[in-house]
């Protein structure tokens, strides 16, 4: 059964990995997007829009 447990382990057989790419010159806004998505703020709204959050590991 689908879980936080089994999608974070990895066990559970349907999951998906999510990248962020950017293309062309460097933006300086982009570390800064970056660090609010794994702050806690951003793991709350990972959290609450469906998706299973980061863990520390």
């Amino acid at each position: 059964m689908p879980s936080k447990e089994t999608i974070a382990n990895k066990t559970y057989p349907l999951a998906a990995e999510f990248y962020a790419i950017t293309a062309g010159s460097e933006n300086p806004n982009v570390p800064k997007l970056i660090e609010w998505i794994l702050s806690p703020q951003g793991q709350s709204l990972v959290e609450k829009t469906g998706y299973t959050p980061l863990t520390g590991s």
